[in-house]
C-alpha cells in the first residue's frame, strides 16, 4: 500500500470519527494527535482538526484569537493591555466558527502548538501581579504579564495580500507583476528560524520596525529600568542541567536602597528575590528550552504606548523568541491597571505578603 492510500485511509477512519472524537480531546490532545499523525492526515483534516484546539483554547482559556483585546494572545503588538485584570470578559464566550487567523504552511497547527506551550510555561508569570521595586530608593512599583502566540505566516499572507493590491492597480503590466508575485511566494514557501534577516523583515511586514529592534543590539547592555529586566540580564542557566542562578539576587539588598532602614531593606531584598526564584528563573530556563532568538527587547518610547499618554497600561517590555515553524512566543510586560486596593488578591507566585499590616499596607500602595 503507497503512502497516498495509508494518507487517504487514515485520513477518511479520522474524519468518519472526528465529530465524537474531537469533543473529549484537549487543545494538547489535539496538538500531540496532529504531530503524531500529521505524514497521514490530509493538510485539510489536519487544519480542521487544529482549528478545532484553537476553538476549544478560545472557550476553555479565553484565549480571544482575533478579537483585539486584552486575550487575544495573536496580536505582534497588544491593542490593550491585560493590566492584571485577568481574563477578558466583554467578549462573547463562544468561539466564532472560523477564527481570524493565517493557513498558510500550516499555521493554524503551529499555532495550536504554540500556545499549547505558552499554556504551559508561561501561566505562572500572566496569572497576577508582579511587584517591581527597583532603584536607589526601590520606589515601589507594580506590573504585569500577558502572553503573545503570533504565527509569522500572518506576514506572508499580507505581502500576498499587498501584491494582489498591486495587481489590481496595475493591470496593464498584470503579466510582468503576476510572475513578480509568484518567484516572491516562491521564496518565501518556507520560514527559516535561522535566517535572522527574514525573521526581521517579516515582523517588519506586520509593525513597522519591530522586528528590526527586537535583533538589535544596541539596547541589550543599556541601564536597567525596572527590576524585571535587571534580573533577566543576570539570569544564567546551565545548558546541561537547567540550574539556574541570578546574579542581580546576590546583590540586591545593597542595590534596593541606601534610604531605608535596614528591616525594609531586607524586605525589599527578599520580595525581588522570591519573585525571581519563582518566575523569573523558571521562564528564562523554559524560554531557552523550548525556543530560538530569545530576547529582551526594550521598544523605543513611545512605539506602543497605548492612547498615547505615555503612562499606565504601557506594553513596557517584550520578552519573546521563537517555535522551530516561525511562531513568536514569549509575554509582554506592561504597567498596572487595576485598583490597587485590588492587588493583595492578585499578586503573583513569590510576592512576598508581610504579616504585619502596616508593612503590607506600605508595600502594596507605595
Amino acid at each position: 500500500m503507497g503512502r497516498n492510500t495509508k494518507r487517504r485511509a487514515a485520513s477518511t477512519r479520522l474524519e468518519a470519527k472526528r465529530p465524537c472524537l474531537v469533543p473529549f480531546l484537549t487543545p494538547r490532545d489535539l496538538s500531540q494527535l496532529l504531530r503524531s499523525l500529521s505524514r497521514l492526515l490530509s493538510p485539510e483534516l489536519r487544519e480542521s482538526l487544529a482549528s478545532a484546539g484553537l476553538r476549544s483554547l478560545y472557550e476553555r482559556k479565553s484565549v480571544h484569537f482575533g478579537q483585539r483585546c486584552s486575550s487575544d494572545w495573536h496580536q505582534l503588538v497588544p491593542t490593550e493591555a491585560e493590566g492584571g485584570e485577568g481574563p477578558c470578559v466583554t467578549c462573547c464566550s463562544d468561539a466564532p466558527k472560523d477564527l481570524p487567523l493565517p493557513r498558510l504552511q500550516s499555521a493554524r497547527e503551529h499555532l495550536l502548538e504554540a500556545t499549547c506551550l505558552a499554556t504551559e510555561g508561561f501561566g505562572s508569570v500572566c496569572d497576577g501581579v508582579l511587584h517591581m521595586h527597583f532603584g536607589q530608593f526601590a520606589s515601589p512599583r507594580l506590573g504585569s504579564m500577558q502572553p503573545v502566540v503570533f504565527s509569522l505566516a500572518a506576514a506572508l499572507e499580507k505581502q500576498q495580500q499587498d501584491e494582489a493590491n498591486v495587481i489590481n492597480q496595475r493591470k496593464p503590466y498584470r503579466s510582468q507583476v503576476c510572475r513578480l508575485k509568484q518567484e516572491r511566494v516562491e521564496t518565501h514557501e518556507e520560514i527559516d528560524t535561522d535566517d535572522v534577516q527574514q525573521l526581521t523583515r517579516l515582523m517588519d511586514v506586520v509593525h513597522m520596525g519591530l522586528g528590526t529592534q527586537f535583533f538589535s543590539k544596541r539596547k541589550r547592555n543599556c541601564t536597567a529600568t525596572n527590576a524585571v529586566v535587571a534580573h533577566w540580564r543576570s539570569i544564567t542557566v546551565n545548558a546541561k542541567t537547567g540550574a539556574t542562578t541570578c546574579g542581580y539576587c546576590q546583590f540586591i539588598a545593597a542595590d534596593a536602597s541606601a534610604h531605608r532602614c535596614e528591616r525594609c531593606t531586607q524586605v525589599f531584598a527578599r520580595l525581588l528575590q522570591q519573585h525571581c526564584s519563582a518566575l523569573y528563573q523558571p521562564l528564562k530556563q523554559f524560554m531557552l528550552r523550548h525556543l530560538k532568538h530569545v530576547r529582551y527587547m526594550k521598544p523605543c518610547r513611545g512605539w506602543n504606548c497605548l492612547d498615547d499618554d505615555f503612562q499606565d497600561d504601557d506594553l513596557m517590555d517584550l520578552i519573546a523568541g521563537f517555535t522551530p515553524a516561525g511562531v513568536l512566543c514569549g509575554v509582554y510586560l506592561t504597567d498596572l491597571r487595576i485598583p490597587r486596593s485590588m492587588v493583595r488578591d492578585r499578586l503573583a507566585l513569590g510576592a512576598f505578603k508581610p504579616v504585619a499590616p502596616h508593612l503590607a499596607d506600605h508595600l502594596v500602595e507605595g
